[in-house]
């Protein structure tokens, strides 16, 4: 609108269903290889459908605002064609239980780090990026249990008690990355892929190729709710529809 000399409350529909159509090939944020820590770039793949429906009603929402409070005539939104998705579907892959157990299996023989590793991203199902952001003095003890803060959507920080499970292969450092190389440096994202990746070739899974550390979210949440867990707080979603396409 700047470039255009307009101002965001006097776009009309042509507007903003070019900005929609633009949602669909614009290049989204993608870490550098070989960059800085947290360097990112805009070289990765567009938006996907259900990312898009999901940023799209916030649009409408800011210009429904704007008309109850006199300041825009109209909503641009309103007309706005968004993409049509299954709220049922879900494009993680799933591990079975049988693949599960192999994949920990594997993880326990392969180093005590990588035991914890696995282990707290199953049995705690925080995203991968929110333990790799803790250090090792962050771990606290409140009621009886230790806890670990972890920030989630939104940027609140909650703190969720830490299995004894996953507790106990932790290394006993109060310094420094919760979870280091052996070098010392924070253990990155991508490296967690990769590390999966080879977990879950030399356990033989069909997914080795394809396989990232949401699937250890999405197979906790998936075993807790046939067992008849309620999640939705859990798994700091706030639409219980997330959760179940989440399974």
């Amino acid at each position: 609108m700047r470039g255009r000399g307009g101002h965001v409350l006097t776009a009309g529909f042509p507007l903003a269903d070019a900005f929609a159509r633009h949602l669909e090939t614009e290049p989204t944020l993608r870490r550098v290889k070989g960059g800085r820590y947290g360097e990112m770039a805009l070289t990765g793949k567009p938006r996907s459908d259900a990312s898009r429906a999901n940023l799209l009603p916030a649009c409408p929402s800011f210009y429904g605002y704007a008309v109850r409070a006199r300041a825009a005539e109209t909503d641009p939104f309103e007309a706005v064609l968004r993409p049509l998705v299954d709220p049922d579907e879900s494009p993680t892959e799933g591990l079975t239980e049988d693949e599960m157990a192999k994949l920990i299996v594997t993880a326990t023989a392969w180093s005590a780090r990588t035991e914890a590793l696995v282990k707290l991203l199953y049995l705690m199902w925080p995203r991968v990026d929110e333990v790799l952001a803790r250090d090792a003095d962050q771990l606290g003890y409140d009621r009886g249990h230790h806890d670990l803060p972890l920030r989630v959507k939104g940027g609140k920080i909650r703190p969720k008690p830490v299995v004894p499970l996953a507790l106990g292969l932790l290394d006993g450092r109060t310094t420094g990355p919760l979870f280091a190389t052996r070098a010392g440096a924070r253990l990155r994202e991508p490296e967690v892929w990769k590390l999966l990746r080879r977990l879950a070739a030399k356990a033989g899974l069909p997914q080795a190729a394809s396989i990232k550390p949401h699937v250890l979210r999405h197979g906790f949440i998936t075993d807790s709710l046939y067992v008849g867990v309620p999640l939705q707080d859990a798994v700091n979603h706030k639409a219980p529809r997330t959760t179940q396409r989440d399974n």
